[in-house]
């Protein structure tokens, strides 16, 4: 999987996770104390295009390119830090293109580094574990994990610490942007909106998603719930750190101020909310709220900590 296939206890490892919309690296070790110690951290806004085709979905020779130039930018960022690993991976698109294993054998080629493809329950079997690495949710045992990325939607329920379910989903805010949203520069319309709604409960009801029945604390990650915290901290003159709970009022007011606006005026209203995530962002919101009103729940804690963060655990033996 890696130059170095060696699993050393000690050194710093590092971790890129291809993502639909974002690639990001995260380079780690253990502390003094054994708890997992960020080094270095990045997220190159690349989204890597994708379209349909006869024989299926598959990403674009751009989309590879930029993908590839992604990858080459983020590798060279992690050499300073010498890591004795290196691990990439693959979700959502990549993993539902036909063409997904070409852009692995691309990156191989080009940078001498394994692509691996992950499958939809070893991500979220990963999300899980870097949630379990965050200080803020050391006192929880039982929750649901939801991460909303470009190209999926990763849910996993929690008992005593364990996983005990999972499921993949196709409900990423980029590929439901791209179904749903005739132009997702311009304001969206309410019909397009309601279509998203229905689309994500009919999903998520024939998942068979086992969501406990009784009040449950919720754990959400992946980009969009980040820029929402970010953009609810700015509004109550709070520090980000101080916006860990969004609830479904504050994602609600966020989509009705949103979803209406054409993508410039989204982001010269809501600063914190990058141009690269302004256009799917309503879609983003429509199915954040979709998924809380299904699963019968009001609010979710953020949590910084996904997919990269559990493979970085895993390679450095975290918590043996």
């Amino acid at each position: 999987m890696t130059r170095n296939s060696s699993v050393a206890s000690e050194g710093s490892v590092a971790v890129i996770d291809v993502g639909s919309n974002t690639i990001k690296l995260l380079v780690a070790k253990l502390s003094s104390l054994g708890d997992l110690k960020v080094q270095h951290e990045r997220s190159d806004a690349t989204r890597i295009e994708s379209k349909h085709s006869a024989g299926g979905r598959i990403l674009t020779e751009n989309g590879i390119i930029k993908g590839l130039k992604a990858i080459e930018r983020l590798l060279q960022e992690s050499l300073p830090y010498e890591p004795f690993c290196v691990r990439i991976v693959a979700t959502g698109i990549v993993r539902d293109s036909v063409n997904g294993k070409l852009f692995a054998d691309r990156v191989h080629m080009v940078t001498g580094y394994v692509l691996d493809i992950i499958s939809g329950d070893e991500e979220a079997t990963g999300i899980a574990q870097g949630v379990g690495t965050d200080s803020l949710f050391s006192d929880q045992s039982n929750y649901v994990v939801c991460d909303l990325g470009g190209g999926s939607l990763e849910l996993i329920r929690v008992e005593n610490r364990t996983v005990r379910a999972t499921a993949s989903l196709p409900l990423g805010a980029v590929r439901l942007a791209k179904r749903f949203v005739k132009n997702a520069c311009l304001p969206s319309s309410q019909s397009e909106m309601d279509v998203i709604s229905t689309h994500v409960h009919q999903t998520l009801s024939a998942s068979d998603f086992p969501f406990p029945l009784h009040p449950f604390f919720m754990v959400a990650t992946g980009g969009a719930f980040a820029t929402a915290r970010a953009v609810f901290a700015e509004a109550k003159n709070i520090s980000f750190e101080e916006c860990e709970i969004l609830s479904s009022s504050d994602l609600s007011a966020f989509l009705a101020e949103s979803a209406f606006l054409p993508i410039d005026q989204r982001v010269q209203r809501f600063p914190p909310l990058p141009m690269e995530r302004a256009d799917i962002m309503p879609t983003a919101l429509r199915v954040m709220l979709t998924l809380l009103e299904y699963a019968n729940t009001s609010e979710a804690h953020h949590s910084l900590r996904n997919l990269r963060f559990g493979i970085a655990a895993k390679l450095l033996d975290y918590g043996n």
